[in-house]
């Protein structure tokens, strides 16, 4: 098994030497002076691997202390603001997601499928001294990782506890999973059926109740001695099954013959696009038939049948959307009625807590499902010709898509402004609507901002590859700043009016730009990879 674990390790270095230094030919000005043969010099590439073993170690801690503060402790603060138990709320949030969503949703055998298949199929190691290594590996790293940054926010002692904890009950997990396979023949992490309704629950019950001031004391049960003593015993147990497990042959010929089909890496890059995947044999004549747009021409043409074929597609999660939003609207007019001391508190979220909104349309908007939408089915075979890069034909087609990916993303915003509406009638201050007008325009133009914005990424830098991936350092990066940079917003006290005058003018000036943008850098960068 040392052996197996040792192989692995050396396969993983070399693939992410050839990683980093394909990462840095892709940065500019930098990259171009970066030989090919880089790829086969042996000194180098042993000092990039090393590097890169490096970087990706101490990147690891820099991870789980963004997920800590980003997911666990800045909320916890926030709902916590005049209560003083931040840390109570902290742990409740941690428990939610990393020892009830974590364990049922992730495991190690399914983790990295294309890594499993080099392994296991091109390499030969056996699958059982694999995927055991490989468990066993994996929560060695994440107690390592995660020590810092719980001894930080939640004491020393109490700290280490957490983080021996999540590594016990993640032994746990694994073992249901493999139950689950063994009796039933079901690898539970592939199913949506369960995946979704689990994330959602588990996130719910994370925010919801401290947000409704519900604190269930879980620190009380993890912090005590005989509870450890339980998750030791039980992960013991889990480890001996774990070890012990025979059907881990089964379970790499599921996912080994699956990555085989389509020759390794096209699985995965088959997976990323399966949500903006289309059946052609189940479309109707009517979607099929071309005439009914007899009137546009050009590239307005072709984006009026493209949408209009795909509209079920890219409509699917617009309505998910809507739905939600009527869901919890109509939640939280009935626990106004149903708790009037509270009115006073949601009249002042929407006042003061205007910035909450650019957090809630970067995370619904729809724009990067469209794109994505638009490359598999369209870009990656007009690309291979001269003149659909041209600057002309570029700027028409932005602009043709621009107004249907706005349309997609107004009316989920206008449905929170008719959600909203509902929310202020509850309380009683009808008067209140005509105050929060600016808000309504503002929250509206965040739906067209970050359609804009999506979209502009998408020409300029243009990510995904013809083998459908996407290897654009870049493109991670502004999409992480701009996820933490819509996150911190969460904490601002801004009053709506300031804040809607902001969002609007900061949209048009946006606006502009991004076509100024679009037409100088796109014919150079709009091309396939």
């Amino acid at each position: 098994m040392i052996r197996t674990f040792t192989n692995t390790y050396k396969f993983s270095f070399v693939q992410g030497a050839n990683t980093f230094i394909y990462f840095i030919k892709r940065i500019p000005l930098i990259g171009k002076k970066v030989p090919e043969s880089f790829y086969s010099k042996t000194k180098a590439k042993i000092t990039l691997g090393i590097i890169f073993e490096i970087m990706s170690f101490l990147f690891s801690f820099i991870k789980k202390a963004i997920y800590i503060g980003l997911m666990v402790l800045i909320p916890a603060m926030y709902f916590s603001k005049n209560q003083g138990n931040t840390k109570d709320i902290a742990v409740q949030i941690f428990f939610f997601l990393s020892f009830i969503v974590g364990p049922l949703e992730d495991t190690v055998v399914l983790s990295d499928v294309l890594k499993s298949f080099n392994m296991i199929r091109l390499m030969r190691v056996d699958s059982r001294k694999y995927f055991i290594g490989q468990i066993v590996y994996k929560r060695i790293l994440d107690f390592v990782h995660f020590i810092p940054i719980m001894v930080i926010v939640f004491f020393p002692l109490r700290g280490i506890m957490l983080s021996l904890e999540f590594i016990l009950i993640r032994f746990i997990g694994e073992l249901i999973h493999l139950f689950i396979y063994d009796k039933f023949k079901i690898l539970l992490p592939t199913k949506a059926a369960y995946n979704v309704p689990l994330v959602v629950l588990g996130t719910l019950l994370a925010y919801l109740l401290p947000f409704l001031k519900i604190n269930i004391s879980i620190g009380n049960w993890l912090y005590d001695y005989r509870v450890l003593a339980l998750l030791i015993i039980l992960s013991g147990i889990s480890l001996k099954y774990i070890f012990k497990y025979k059907k881990f042959k089964e379970i790499d010929k599921i996912i080994c013959n699956k990555a085989m089909a389509f020759n390794g890496q096209n699985i995965m890059a088959e997976a990323a696009f399966a949500d903006v995947k289309i059946d052609e044999k189940k479309m109707k004549s009517e979607e099929l038939n071309s005439n009914i747009y007899g009137s546009k021409k050009g590239y307005e043409y072709l984006n009026a049948i493209f949408f209009r074929r795909h509209r079920k597609l890219l409509s699917r999660a617009t309505r998910n959307i809507v739905i939600a939003i009527i869901i919890i609207s109509l939640a939280i007019i009935g626990f106004v009625l149903w708790k009037p001391e509270v009115r006073e508190d949601v009249i002042k979220i929407l006042y003061k807590k205007a910035p909450l909104w650019i957090f809630i349309m970067y995370s619904i908007c729809t724009s990067q499902k469209i794109c994505k939408a638009m490359f598999y089915n369209c870009d990656v075979s007009l690309l291979r010709y001269g003149y659909y890069r041209e600057g002309n034909v570029i700027i028409a087609n932005f602009r043709a898509r621009l107004k249907r990916i706005i349309i997609f993303n107004v009316i989920p915003s206008l449905a929170i402004c008719i959600g909203i509406i509902g929310i202020i009638l509850s309380v009683g201050r009808f008067p209140m609507m005509f105050e929060m007008i600016p808000m309504f325009l503002s929250i509206i133009c965040l739906s067209c901002f970050f359609s804009i914005h999506h979209l502009v990424l998408y020409y300029v830098i243009q990510p995904y590859t013809a083998a459908l991936k996407i290897k654009s350092p870049l493109f991670s990066i502004i999409n992480s700043l701009m996820y933490i940079g819509c996150y911190i917003c969460l904490n601002l006290d801004v009053t709506s009016y300031l804040f809607s005058v902001g969002i609007i003018i900061f949209t048009v000036i946006y606006m502009i730009i991004a076509l100024i943008v679009v037409y100088k850098v796109a014919p150079k960068t709009f091309r396939l990879k």
